[in-house]
């Protein structure tokens, strides 16, 4: 449990509810290198899995500024999830000039094999909750992403300072 060395950066007790979000964050990176090992893929092949499996087919440009990387390391990123079947380049047909990377079917299908069990399990838990205690839930997490996404957003101001 992870209580204990929270518990020492903190003057009081943290609430069981704001433990249990810690452990979710840690437990998704666990996740996530799991994942990534079931699909034979390293952790930034995965994340790039993850842009095209969340927003489709996109420019090797896209996914270089989804990623945070440069176009150099993006062409390797699409050359090993070409070598193992993740991904395939495709003409975009809107713009001959231009190339897409697109998800397999079949890998996006075992990806997302793995993630929806585990949405649809919290999915039912929530719609089992009355109407009060489900907004409650999605106000703390709301709560919760915006407090991240702050975090996030002042860490990429430092990073450009």
């Amino acid at each position: 449990m992870i209580a204990e060395p929270v518990r020492q950066w903190t003057a009081d007790p943290m609430h069981p509810a704001t433990l249990l979000l810690r452990q979710l964050m840690l437990g998704r990176e666990d996740l996530e290198r799991a994942h990534a090992r079931s699909l034979d893929v390293n952790l930034v092949d995965y994340r790039a899995m993850g842009v095209l499996l969340g927003q489709g087919p996109v420019t090797p440009g896209c996914l270089a500024v989804e990623l945070g990387t440069t176009p150099s390391a993006t062409s390797n990123i699409i050359e090993r999830l070409e070598r193992v079947g993740h991904v395939t380049r495709e003409e975009d047909p809107g713009d001959r000039r231009r190339v897409l990377v697109r998800a397999n079917p079949e890998s996006a299908g075992r990806a997302m094999g793995t993630i929806l069990p585990i949405l649809s399990s919290v999915e039912q838990s929530i719609k089992s909750m009355d109407a009060d205690a489900q907004a409650a839930v999605v106000e703390y997490l709301r709560v919760s992403v915006r407090a991240m996404q702050d975090a996030i957003d002042a860490l990429r101001d430092q990073e450009s300072a």
